[in-house]
């Protein structure tokens, strides 16, 4: 019931363990981002180098948050923009999904785009760097488990729509 009830408000838990049985909500910390995952044809990855850059993993995808009135899409378009100096417009959303966070008491809504890599020499990065990798090499560098799971998810769709050898 509290579970429930608990979604129904976008509250989450804190701290249950301090008053057993009676569970305590705060108001959980929500998110909205739109990241993307660029591709070519022989497999290879470009990814966001966040070494020195953003606290967590190394790498990531590029993107962010989705700011208020903004779509999906057009959070995308800006954050390509800031961060590579590029006008994106050929994507397609491979996957739309809520992950929660419990360390956090925080809940993010992803929207997760694919594209064909843009050429590198129009690219100027301006957060972070460029790191260029490949399906199976990804697994040997610092991502999330998340990021992860979805590069490998990717990686089937992708092949499965003949995208890729």
């Amino acid at each position: 019931m509290w579970g429930s009830l608990a979604s129904l408000r976008g509250l989450g838990p804190r701290d249950p363990g301090s008053n057993p049985g009676i569970p305590i909500f705060t108001k959980m910390k929500k998110r909205r981002v739109s990241i993307i995952i660029f591709f070519n044809n022989q497999g290879k990855l470009l990814i966001q180098d966040r070494k020195g850059y953003k606290k967590g993993a190394d790498y990531g995808f590029f993107g962010g948050k989705i700011e208020e009135g903004e779509t999906p899409e057009e959070a995308l378009k800006r954050e390509i923009k800031e961060e590579l100096t590029i006008n994106i417009k050929d994507f397609s959303l491979f996957k739309h999904y809520l992950k929660y966070y419990p360390e956090k008491d925080l809940q993010i809504e992803y929207w997760v785009y694919y594209a064909l890599m843009p050429q590198l020499k129009e690219i100027i990065v301006k957060e972070g760097g460029t790191y260029l990798t490949n399906f199976k090499d990804v697994e040997n560098i610092n991502m999330s488990t998340n990021d992860l799971k979805l590069i490998k998810n990717i990686h089937v769709y992708l092949r499965r729509k003949k995208l890729i050898e």
